[in-house]
């Protein structure tokens, strides 16, 4: 039987670094105990040569700080989210600590069931993305003091929580301007719903930009379906909405769709009833997903930087946890993606 190769231990770097364990300790946990600047980066060095992983339950179980973060989003296999997570996944990684990844899928039970998961596990710190009444709900919940960090969904205005978010009304001024400018004049806005504050600031955007001026503006909904969270989701809401665009086509020039994945599911679906694109209609869409470069034509889009914001949640909650408050909120400005799907 193979003999089982042994873990180094913190007793193996004292001994490397001929000082105590109780030094190292203190080193490797991140305490706040003075250590000189010589001696810590002489036990990191070894650490890493000596490639010491700590046991992190062992070090739960002692009271001591925990290294993992959980990461809250509505569904991580949508592409979106996916890229998003990822970036911020890298970044903690990078600075020692274990993502814990979960989806919620708008329920609210669910939220409530990671959350109370990541208290109970002791995280070093959340990163959520949640509608605003819910994120209200978990600040005044939060009396443990977890770094929190939310994300995607503007909080309600007034509450000063670390965020990052996006400057969507300028993303849809962004949008309606470069139709307008491309001689697109009946343009139609495509959006399952308005129970995000997100997609409220993107229709205020059009609006703002379409005001006054000589072209006419549709709202097309589907509140009588269910979120759009799969893939089999966006294919029947798509599905309705293609239908709806058909009836209206003599009456539209373009789409503006709130989010890449129903705007390629739609522009799929018109493709095969025999709608031209861009040439009958055109279509922009919102978020800049990695998908957009495959699809026939290639979606123009509004993009919405995922690595962008996954880095920048993942360095707000490092600064957090070490009780840096500097870069409270962050908000990431919008970017015209040109490719193939507008005339």
């Amino acid at each position: 039987m193979a003999k089982k190769a042994k873990h180094t231990t913190i007793k193996d770097i004292a001994k490397y670094c001929d000082t105590s364990t109780a030094t190292v300790s203190r080193v490797l946990s991140g305490s706040s105990y003075p250590v000189t600047e010589s001696l810590s980066q002489q036990i990191i060095e070894a650490a890493k040569k000596l490639d010491y992983h700590p046991n992190v339950y062992g070090r739960m179980l002692r009271g001591a700080r925990n290294f993992e973060v959980g990461i809250l989003v509505p569904n991580v296999s949508d592409p979106y989210y996916g890229e998003l997570v990822s970036a911020a996944e890298r970044v903690l990684l990078d600075n020692g600590y274990m993502p814990v990844i979960g989806s919620y899928y708008n329920n609210p039970s669910y939220i409530q069931q990671h959350i109370t998961n990541f208290r109970n596990n002791r995280m070093a710190g959340m990163l959520l993305s949640t509608s605003e009444t819910l994120n209200m709900k978990r600040v005044e919940d939060n009396q443990d003091e977890i770094p929190i960090v939310f994300f995607d969904q503007a909080a309600t205005e007034g509450w000063e929580v670390p965020q990052v978010t996006y400057d969507y009304r300028a993303g849809g001024r962004m949008a309606a301007e470069y139709l307008l400018n491309r001689g697109l004049k009946n343009i139609a806005f495509v959006v399952p719903s308005f129970d995000r504050a997100s997609r409220k600031l993107l229709y205020e955007g059009i609006l703002e930009e379409t005001k006054g001026k000589d072209c006419s503006l549709t709202v097309l909904k589907a509140e009588h379906l269910k979120e759009v969270f799969t893939y089999q989701d966006h294919i029947k809401a798509a599905a309705y909405f293609a239908k709806e665009i058909i009836d209206k086509i003599d009456s539209i020039d373009a789409l503006i769709v709130n989010n890449d994945m129903l705007a390629a599911t739609i522009l799929s679906k018109l493709i095969r009833s025999g709608i031209n694109v861009p040439e009958q209609i055109s279509i922009i869409g919102f978020d800049d997903i990695w998908l957009d470069e495959m699809f026939v034509p290639k979606l123009t889009t509004i993009r919405q930087s995922t690595v962008e914001t996954g880095k920048a949640i993942a360095n707000m909650l490092l600064k957090l946890i070490q009780k840096d408050t500097q870069d409270y909120q962050v908000v990431i400005e919008p970017q015209l993606i040109v490719r193939e799907s507008v005339i």
